[in-house]
Order: C-alpha cells, then sequence, then structure tokens
C-alpha cells in the first residue's frame, strides 16, 4: 500500500500563507485526507501536511487529535510521515509534539537530500548525525529507547532537483529486536554520467567526421606510390 504526503508543490506551503484550499481539495480528491493516520500489525503512520510556518499548538493539534482520537501512537514503531522538518523547529513546536504523538520516526523530504537527525526528549537538543552519506552499509537504528527520536530525510530520487546524489530510501522494520535498519539505494550521479556520454559522443563524432578523410588520404597514398611504382618498372 501507498501512502503519498503532500509538499509544497502539490497544496503550497513554501512561503508563508501561500497554501491554496482548490489545491487541498484537488489532492484529497487523488490521494485522500491530508491528514490521517494508517496502522498495520506493529506498526502507525501518520500521514502529516505541517509547514515551517505552521504551530503544533495553535494550528493542527486539532486535527491530528481527530485522526490519533486523542491520544499517543502506541505501536512498537511509531512514524511520522511529513515532508517538511519537524525536530529542527523551535522547542514551543518540538516539546507538545513529541510529548503528545509520542513518534520514534519521522520520514521527511523539502530537502532533497540524505540527512539523519535525533532529538533529545531529556535536553530537547536535536543533532545531525549524518548527511549525504550513510554511516554503515545497512544503520540499525534502536527506536526502543524513548529518549531519542529519528528524523531521515529522504533523498530525491529524481535527477531534476539539482543534487548531486539521488536514490531511495530503504527502511526495515524488525518487530523481534525493535530495530529499524536503513539503507540508502543510490543511483548513478547524474554530471559523471553526463560527462562519460559527452566524451563518448564527442568521440563517435570525431570518428565518424575523419574517417573519410583518413580513407581519402590513404587512397592518394595509395595513388601516388602505385604511379611511381609504374613509372619506375617501366622505364627500366
Amino acid at each position: 500500500k501507498s501512502i503519498v504526503i503532500p509538499g509544497d508543490n502539490d497544496v503550497g506551503g513554501e512561503y508563508f500563507g501561500d497554501k491554496k484550499p482548490y489545491l487541498k481539495q484537488r489532492f484529497k480528491n487523488y490521494f485522500g485526507r491530508i491528514i490521517a493516520l494508517y496502522e498495520q500489525n506493529d506498526v502507525e503512520f501518520l500521514k502529516l501536511d505541517v509547514d515551517m510556518y505552521e504551530s503544533y499548538v495553535d494550528n493542527k493539534r486539532s486535527m491530528i487529535g481527530e485522526q490519533t482520537q486523542h491520544r499517543s501512537m502506541k505501536s512498537k514503531f511509531r512514524i511520522i510521515l511529513n515532508h517538511w522538518p519537524l525536530i529542527s523547529r523551535s522547542v514551543r513546536f518540538v516539546k507538545p509534539f513529541v510529548e503528545e504523538l509520542n513518534p520514534n520516526l519521522i520520514l521527511r523530504g523539502d530537502s532533497h537530500q540524505f540527512t539523519l537527525s535525533t532529538h533529545d526528549r531529556s535536553t530537547s537538543l536535536t543533532r545531525l548525525i549524518a548527511r549525504d552519506t550513510v554511516p554503515n552499509e545497512i544503520l540499525p537504528l534502536n527506536v526502543n529507547d524513548r529518549r531519542f527520536i529519528y528524523e531521515i530525510s529522504i533523498p530525491t530520487c529524481s535527477y531534476r532537483m539539482g543534487v548531486l546524489k539521488i536514490g531511495y530510501g530503504v527502511l526495515l522494520l524488525d518487530a523481534s529486536t525493535h530495530t529499524a535498519h536503513l539503507t540508502i539505494l543510490w543511483t548513478p550521479r547524474r554530471y559523471l554520467a553526463l560527462y562519460i556520454y559527452a566524451a563518448y559522443g564527442i568521440f563517435i563524432l570525431s570518428v565518424l567526421l575523419l574517417a573519410p578523410i583518413i580513407t581519402r588520404r590513404t587512397m592518394m597514398r595509395w595513388f601516388i606510390i602505385t604511379r611511381r611504382f609504374k613509372m619506375f618498372f617501366f622505364r627500366k
């Protein structure tokens, strides 16, 4: 099953007050509610549309409460899906958001680049762990430790976003060990591939352009050599 979350290119929200009601309604017509809770076995997915200028307490608490029935998520894996970053915001936003919803994983986009951050509930500090590169080929995340919340920015899979490294995020959930395993499947780097294609194209074009010249020169040489040989032979 796929869960589609709205971004600034879908409903607005990149700038203050630029969300459009008709865009939000169009999104709902195609992909369902903008805020929704999905449950499957030991996993809860909470889909949100909290942009950079909205507060949790003043704007989103009641709407989210309708979907969560005003309770914290209780499953082993409590995953929030949101296009914009959440834990890097002010304490006024993060503290009630974290305490009431109780997530242990946040998946987001927006920056088009891979980053992994943690938020410490006890100190309200957010720390960047990794950027652009996964520390291990497969990185384990202990989501059983209630003290920390992980926020993962999934890289873009489109060459049009203007970033060097693109790929697909893969998150494996192990209910027996209460561990998530993260890896990124990187695709070929765009500029390197383009340079190789350009060099290959220039080489082929050069061969096609020079081949007739080289052939003509070779024929002229053979003609001159043959003529001189005949002249030398007939003189004798």
